[in-house]
This record gives C-alpha cells, structure tokens and sequence, in this order.
C-alpha cells in the first residue's frame, strides 16, 4: 500500500512494465506498480490462473483477493507477458460475477520497429487515458501531460546518476533496487525527496574514483538477467554474501531509468501521445517485448557498462524468455564474463537456492557458459 510519502491522488495500480505511468499522473492518478509479496499466494488465486503461471501473477492475483490492494482505484495492465495477460481476464471474470476487484484496462504496446505500430500504440495510450481519466474524476489536457512528463523526465535523470554510482561501486545493488522501486510506487516529487535524503548526492556527478572506496571493493561483480527480480531481499541477501550486484537488464531495475525522456511541449494530445509511443519503442529492448539478437547486444552491453564478470540468467518456473536469451547473450559476451544459469520456484527464492546462486557465483571452474 502506498504511504504517506505518496499523495492524496486517487491510486492506479500498474501491472508489467509496459505502462506511461506519466500518463495515470496527468489525470490526477498516483501511479503504483504491484509486485508480488514475500510469502506464497493462495490456493484460489492458483486456481483461477492456472498453476502454469509465473508466480509472481499468482502472488498479485492473491493480494487483490484478500483485500490487501483494496486502496486501488483501477488496474491498468500491460500486455508484456502471458501471465499478464492472463491476470487481466481473470480480473474481468470476476467483476462480471460481482467479486469486489478493481476496475481494469489492459494497454497492448508493440514493439515493432516501425511507424504503424508507433501510430497504433498512441491510439491504445488514448484509450488507457480516457479511461484512467473516468476513474479519477480528471481529464488529461496538453499542459497536465506535459508537466507529468517533465516531472517524470527528472526522475529519470536522477536514476540514471544513480545506476552510473552503481556502476562506478559507490552505490550497492540492493540500494539501487530499492530506489528503482520507489520510482515506481511513488509520486515523482516523493521519490527524488526519498532520493536526495537518503542518497546525500545522487543526483551529482559521479566519481569514478570511489569505486576503490565503495561497496564494491574486493566483491565479485555480478550481473542479474532473466526473470524479474522484484523483491529487495534477494539482493541484500546476495550482497551479504560479499557479491555486487552491479547492473541488471529485468524491468524492476536499471532500465527504469530510460523510460522517460525531456518532453517537447505540444498543444494536442495525440501529438504527446505519439511521442510517447514513439520513445516507448527504443527506450530498451525487455525480454517479453524484443526480438532475441537485439536483447543479446543490449544485455552484453550493460553488462560490460556495469563491469560485472559474471552474469546470473534467473529461469523462474514457467517463464520461458530465460532460456530463448542465454544462449545468444553467451555468444554477444564471448570471454568478456561467465554465464550461469540458476532455475528457481518462484519469485521468491528459498534458502537453497540463494545458496546455490552464490556457490555458482563465486566458482569460477565450473562449466558456466553451457546454454
């Protein structure tokens, strides 16, 4: 639940990573993406999703049932995954049947490189915000974008400081996680005060030089692909291992800090709208949403940015998208860093296998670059 460092907004729950939040703030929203919780969902949100389904859906679907997401106005889903997806209809069926859910939208985004499906994504950014705008009362003008945008483009600013003292070993992987989360559960101007009393500089310039200094020192550099990692304690609990968790490329992580971008103040919506969509398709290519070679130079790319030697590839049960990107990741790396694979339950991560990740981590004579 959002608290008091949010607002007074009416609060618009985000599933996937998929969505212009900035959009839900120009219409008066407070923009809040779920993510599952620490413990295991319920047998009746197992049920009516199917037990085929990434977990971290069954975990969201839970919270809605208990009550627990009851200070939701609406839901607005994108269509980044089939558990998605699949979490939309559910919700839909039970409004049908009077169940007590949030209302809900679903925003299909493609990812097509190309000028119709820029045109098509603006039309289905239309339609969230006539809908986001019935649900809190507010219509969207140019102006109100705008402003949400700019906000949201400073945000961005920020966090980009942030994963470059990330990658410099001045700020640990767990604090930025922490912060990427923040920037997705609260208001803009909530956020960067949280960032500012709780980071000291982190929107100054980075120094290269206090990588020698920071928490980095002496640990081994790794980097996190595969499933989303949603939840903070899996990396404390890597880091109090002695790892660095220094870069990532899931949508919970570094590549929050792209998706907002210096806006050009317009005077019509479908105008803003197209913008957006058009930013949307080159802010960084996810693993739901891209094709398989271009995911491969992006990961090796940050990873190489972050200095990480070593690539953790997470394979959460029933999440395919792991296994279709290891294997070219393995070839865009070469001998740059290893790549080890690491199958787990759920999102979140029992003793064991936190155990195993660190022991695959730390050896460096296993046989880790095997697809």
């Amino acid at each position: 639940m959002p608290d008091s460092a949010g607002s007074d907004r009416p609060v618009i729950g985000v599933v996937g990573g998929d969505v212009p939040v900035e959009i839900i703030e120009a219409a008066g929203g407070h923009a809040f993406r779920l993510s599952g919780a620490d413990r295991p969902a319920g047998a009746e949100a197992v049920r009516l999703l199917g037990a085929a389904v990434d977990s971290v859906a069954h975990s969201i679907l839970d919270s809605i049932l208990t009550g627990e997401a009851g200070f939701l106005r609406g839901l607005v889903v994108s269509r980044d995954s089939q558990a998605a997806l699949r979490l939309f209809y559910v919700l839909r069926m039970l409004a049908q049947q009077g169940r007590a859910v949030p209302d809900v939208h679903l925003v299909d985004l493609l990812h097509l490189p190309r000028a119709s499906t820029r045109d098509y994504n603006a039309g289905q950014l239309a339609e969230m915000a006539d809908t986001v705008a019935g649900w809190t009362g507010t219509g969207l003008t140019p102006q109100n974008l705008y402003t949400a945008r700019k906000l949201r483009a400073e945000l961005a600013a920020a966090l980009r400081t942030v994963r470059a003292r990330r990658a410099a070993g001045a700020v640990t992987g767990a604090t930025a996680l922490r912060v990427y989360t923040l920037a997705q559960t609260r208001t803009p101007a909530g956020c960067l005060a949280s960032m500012d009393a709780g980071l000291g500089a982190t929107r100054s310039r980075p120094d290269p030089d206090s990588a020698s200094e920071g928490p980095a020192e002496g640990r081994c550099r790794v980097f996190l692909t595969g499933s989303t990692v949603d939840q903070v304690s899996v990396y404390d609990r890597l880091e109090a291992a002695g790892l660095f968790v220094a870069g990532e490329d899931h949508n919970w992580g570094d590549p929050v800090a792209d998706l907002w971008d210096t806006p050009a103040e317009v005077t019509d919506l479908p105008t803003a709208y197209a913008e957006i969509a058009g930013h949307r398709l080159h802010a960084g290519p996810m693993a739901q949403t891209s094709g398989l070679a271009e995911r491969a130079r992006y990961s090796a790319d940050r990873v190489r940015r972050c200095g990480a030697s070593v690539v953790l590839s997470v394979g959460r049960d029933h999440d395919p998208a792991p296994g279709w990107d290891r294997p070219g990741l393995i070839r865009e790396l070469g001998s740059h860093a290893r790549v080890v694979r690491l199958p787990v339950a759920a999102h979140i991560w029992s003793a064991d296998e936190l155990g195993t990740a660190v022991e695959l981590l730390i050896r460096e004579d296993c046989e880790a670059t095997a697809p």
